[in-house]
């Protein structure tokens, strides 16, 4: 995917993509309540495949690649905001109280390093000159 760090306005897709395909919750377990199904059974949601469920995300799931917002909110799983309950104090809720802060961190961090690297012509002209200066002295890429 052509993407470039100095474009804020794809910031937030660049970090949901990051959270879909390395997501921060793995899966959880819940205890089935209804009387539906089995009371008691123990349930285990695989977050990180439903992440990369092709059925859902295309047949590109294991490309990293920008999709729209609206995709992500509407099928991303990674912080399993799937199981909270509406009452915090539910035995089932699992509800992270670091999420909002995590997120509005990151994106706090990426709009300062854009700024930080304008005087010298932006994140990409920054990192290939790093790069190359990597490559010259000790054959590494940055």
């Amino acid at each position: 995917t052509d993407f470039s760090l100095d474009d804020t306005d794809s910031h937030a897709a660049y970090v949901l993509e990051i959270i879909r395909r390395f997501s921060p919750v793995a899966g959880f377990a819940y205890t089935e309540r209804s009387s539906g199904n089995t009371p008691g059974k123990r349930i285990f949601l695989d977050l990180l495949s439903a992440q990369r469920d092709k059925a859902v995300w295309g047949e590109d799931a294991d490309e990293f690649k920008l999709r729209p917002l609206a995709h992500y909110h509407k099928f991303s799983v990674g912080f399993a905001d799937c199981a909270i309950s509406d009452t915090l104090g539910s035995a089932n809720s699992h509800a992270c109280p670091g999420k909002d802060f995590g997120m509005q961190s990151v994106f706090a961090f990426l709009k300062a390093y854009v700024r930080a690297a304008r005087p010298y012509g932006g994140v990409s002209s920054l990192w290939h000159t790093l790069s190359a200066d990597a490559d010259e002295s000790t054959g590494l890429r940055a």
